[in-house]
Protein backbone atom coordinates (compact mmCIF):
# COMPACT_ATOMS: atom_id res chain seq x y z
CA UNK A 1 0.00 0.00 0.00
CA UNK A 2 3.19 2.46 0.80
CA UNK A 3 4.38 1.97 -2.88
CA UNK A 4 0.64 3.13 -4.64
CA UNK A 5 0.71 6.48 -2.14
CA UNK A 6 4.40 7.19 -3.35
CA UNK A 7 3.25 6.02 -6.25
CA UNK A 8 0.28 8.77 -6.28
CA UNK A 9 2.77 11.75 -4.60
CA UNK A 10 5.02 11.79 -7.52
CA UNK A 11 2.29 11.56 -10.07
CA UNK A 12 0.66 14.64 -7.95
CA UNK A 13 3.79 16.58 -7.84
CA UNK A 14 4.28 16.09 -11.40
CA UNK A 15 0.98 17.15 -12.07
CA UNK A 16 1.32 20.19 -10.03
CA UNK A 17 4.87 21.38 -11.64
CA UNK A 18 3.04 21.03 -14.94
CA UNK A 19 0.22 23.45 -13.69
CA UNK A 20 2.86 25.85 -12.46
CA UNK A 21 4.86 25.88 -15.52
CA UNK A 22 1.53 26.52 -17.80
CA UNK A 23 0.55 29.24 -15.52
CA UNK A 24 3.88 30.65 -15.60
CA UNK A 25 3.91 30.68 -19.41
CA UNK A 26 0.30 32.17 -19.36
CA UNK A 27 1.66 34.79 -17.04
CA UNK A 28 4.60 36.05 -19.21
CA UNK A 29 2.51 35.89 -22.58
CA UNK A 30 0.03 38.47 -20.64
CA UNK A 31 2.82 40.06 -19.40
CA UNK A 32 4.10 40.67 -22.87
CA UNK A 33 0.76 41.65 -24.25
CA UNK A 34 0.62 44.52 -21.34
CA UNK A 35 3.96 45.61 -22.62
CA UNK A 36 2.99 45.70 -25.96
CA UNK A 37 -0.12 47.68 -25.13
CA UNK A 38 1.63 50.13 -23.11
CA UNK A 39 4.33 50.40 -25.55
CA UNK A 40 1.61 51.41 -28.23
CA UNK A 41 -0.42 53.63 -25.60
CA UNK A 42 2.64 55.58 -24.87
CA UNK A 43 4.21 56.05 -28.24
CA UNK A 44 0.93 57.37 -29.15
CA UNK A 45 1.14 60.09 -26.63
CA UNK A 46 4.63 61.27 -27.05
CA UNK A 47 3.45 61.45 -31.04
CA UNK A 48 0.81 63.93 -29.91
CA UNK A 49 2.39 65.59 -27.18
CA UNK A 50 5.37 66.39 -30.23
CA UNK A 51 2.77 67.21 -33.01
CA UNK A 52 1.02 69.82 -30.23
CA UNK A 53 4.66 71.56 -30.13
CA UNK A 54 5.19 71.57 -33.24
CA UNK A 55 1.83 72.61 -34.66
CA UNK A 56 2.33 75.28 -32.72
CA UNK A 57 5.90 76.81 -34.81
CA UNK A 58 4.41 75.94 -38.25
CA UNK A 59 6.74 72.79 -38.86
CA UNK A 60 5.84 69.15 -40.52
CA UNK A 61 3.90 67.34 -38.22
CA UNK A 62 5.48 63.68 -37.22
CA UNK A 63 3.71 60.67 -38.57
CA UNK A 64 5.70 57.68 -36.83
CA UNK A 65 7.93 57.98 -33.64
CA UNK A 66 10.46 55.18 -34.89
CA UNK A 67 10.91 56.81 -38.46
CA UNK A 68 10.71 60.25 -38.19
CA UNK A 69 13.24 60.98 -35.57
CA UNK A 70 15.56 58.70 -36.97
CA UNK A 71 17.74 61.28 -39.34
CA UNK A 72 17.60 63.98 -36.22
CA UNK A 73 16.25 66.71 -38.42
CA UNK A 74 12.66 66.08 -36.53
CA UNK A 75 14.30 65.76 -33.65
CA UNK A 76 15.91 69.78 -34.02
CA UNK A 77 12.97 71.22 -35.01
CA UNK A 78 11.16 69.77 -31.67
CA UNK A 79 13.88 71.27 -29.82
CA UNK A 80 13.68 74.64 -31.90
CA UNK A 81 9.46 74.55 -31.31
CA UNK A 82 10.15 73.76 -27.61
CA UNK A 83 12.68 75.93 -26.45
CA UNK A 84 12.44 78.68 -29.28
CA UNK A 85 16.20 77.90 -30.29
CA UNK A 86 17.04 79.06 -34.23
CA UNK A 87 17.62 75.60 -36.05
CA UNK A 88 21.27 75.48 -36.86
CA UNK A 89 23.00 74.65 -39.61
CA UNK A 90 22.58 71.04 -40.96
CA UNK A 91 22.67 68.59 -43.58
CA UNK A 92 18.70 68.69 -44.60
CA UNK A 93 18.79 65.47 -46.23
CA UNK A 94 21.55 63.02 -44.29
CA UNK A 95 22.13 59.97 -45.90
CA UNK A 96 24.93 58.29 -44.49
CA UNK A 97 25.00 57.57 -41.15
CA UNK A 98 27.76 60.31 -39.56
CA UNK A 99 25.27 62.56 -41.02
CA UNK A 100 22.62 61.64 -38.78
CA UNK A 101 21.96 62.16 -35.30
Amino acid sequence: MSVYILIGKKAECQRAQRQRRWLHSCASAHVLTLFACMHSILSLLLLRWANNHLRKKNFPLIESIENDFEDGIRLMQLIAALYDLPIPKHNATPKMRPHKV
